[in-house]
């Protein structure tokens, strides 16, 4: 407990400076009877689709104790707990304060078109273009290469033919630095290395890993336990804000 609160400070105090938007959009629904509302439901707007908002709605400080105590007796009665775990997970070196930087610096809210000719909100300029330069064959897609940087820059070691951009082909899944450039392939990479181990929407922090879908991965940029942002390439996002999602993926780095 005393690590991920240590954790949240540390998101906390390093965005002091970056503008956290606080607001949800809610919807209310119910039934008038005889000029009475009953049956009402709240729900919450997230990105477009509607879900139950209980989740989101804060639990009283009673409820919440409660839940800790239930939490500690089945993990007391778990087998999990009378296991003693001594293989370190993750790997150690990782700054992922210093990730999210590089993932903020080198990404946008864009509006501009990809050299593609389509509208995905691509502008790059913003790009690391002096140190990863851009290749037409990747068009927009550039999710898994971005990623690969920022995880890079915060310690990850390059791996030479296997997780090395433009270099790391013979990997099988393709003729261009495809570990690198491809979500699956980097997926089945860090997982295998013992680099990601999967974690959940209230742990994710800054620096870490979200997969919206099998085929696109961002950096989570926030995470201060109320509202939670990330950035990513492909269509380019800078602290864009995200709900849970049970469609989502999470992963850590550098837990041990």
């Amino acid at each position: 407990m005393l690590d991920i609160l240590t954790d949240q400070y540390y998101d906390i105090k390093e965005c002091i400076n970056t503008a956290t938007l606080l607001s949800l959009d809610f919807v209310v629904t119910g039934d008038i009877v005889n000029d009475e509302i009953t049956n009402i439901s709240l729900y919450i707007d997230q990105m477009g689709e509607i879900h139950d908002a209980s989740l989101y709605i804060p639990k009283s400080k009673q409820e919440l104790k409660e839940i800790g105590k239930s939490d500690m007796v089945e993990y007391l009665d778990s087998k999990e707990s009378q296991i003693r775990h001594t293989a370190p997970t993750g790997y150690s070196r990782y700054d992922r304060i210093v990730a999210r930087d590089y993932a903020l610096e080198y990404t946008s809210n864009a509006t501009k078109y990809c050299k593609c000719g389509e509208l995905y909100g691509v502008d790059y300029d913003y790009w690391n273009n002096s140190e990863y330069p851009y290749f037409d064959n990747a068009c927009h897609n550039d999710c898994a290469d971005y990623v690969s940087q920022a995880m890079h820059e915060g310690g990850i070691p390059i791996e030479a033919g296997k997780w090395e951009r433009l270099k790391d082909g013979n990997s099988g899944y393709g003729p261009y630095g495809w570990t690198w450039t491809n979500v699956a392939a980097l997926k089945d990479y860090m997982t295998s290395k013992g680099y990601w181990d999967k974690s959940n929407f209230a742990q994710c922090n800054a620096g870490n890993i979200l997969l919206t879908s099998s085929s696109h991965i961002v950096m989570v940029t926030l995470n201060d336990t109320v509202t939670h942002r990330y950035s990513g390439h492909t269509r380019d996002r800078k602290n864009y804000q995200f709900y849970d999602n049970s469609d989502y993926q999470y992963y850590t780095i550098k837990t041990n």
